[in-house]
């Protein structure tokens, strides 16, 4: 997106990726300091792999924590079949990200391609509900389009 400062555009940004031995560190030191849940945060990808990479981290994180800890998840839009996986997996929270609802401000944001859909936007809300992973977000907004976001919310099913 075009207001994030590690868009894939931007080559000047180190990128890397977090191993399953990283993730176990990580929970053994979150498990020590008594931390109650884990966040996985990266960026929006698409693939068996990535998918897998997600789900053997989840796991991981449960069986060193006996299903103690909770997770939350933010790895962009993803398919139903991808959510339902990672909610069976463990996961129990998934940041949910609308940065805009107002269709002119979200083309302003986004890149025109098939991920970046507003039309796609409410389709992929219900996705999380479906398989009960709770919700949570944020809104990249202006202050005048903050009343359009308060009509726009109740379109969206958060119940489980």
């Amino acid at each position: 997106c075009y207001y994030c400062g590690i868009r894939s555009s931007n080559k000047d940004f180190c990128r890397y990726e977090v191993n399953l031995e990283d993730v176990q560190e990580a929970c053994i030191y979150a498990i020590k300091n008594k931390f109650s849940s884990m966040v996985i945060q990266c960026g929006e990808l698409q693939s068996n792999t990535f998918t897998e990479r997600i789900t053997k981290a989840i796991k991981l994180i449960k069986f060193l924590s006996d299903g103690e800890m909770r997770i939350t998840l933010s790895c962009g839009e993803q398919s139903y079949e991808v959510y339902k996986q990672w909610r069976e997996a463990g996961a129990e929270r998934y940041l949910l990200r609308i940065e805009a609802s107002n269709p002119k401000l979200y083309k302003k944001i986004h890149p025109e391609n098939d991920q970046h859909d507003y039309d796609h936007l409410e389709l992929f809300s219900h996705d999380y509900c479906r398989v009960h992973l709770d919700v949570g977000g944020y809104a990249h907004l202006h202050e005048h389009e903050n009343g359009f976001d308060f009509v726009f919310l109740p379109f969206f099913s958060f119940e489980k």
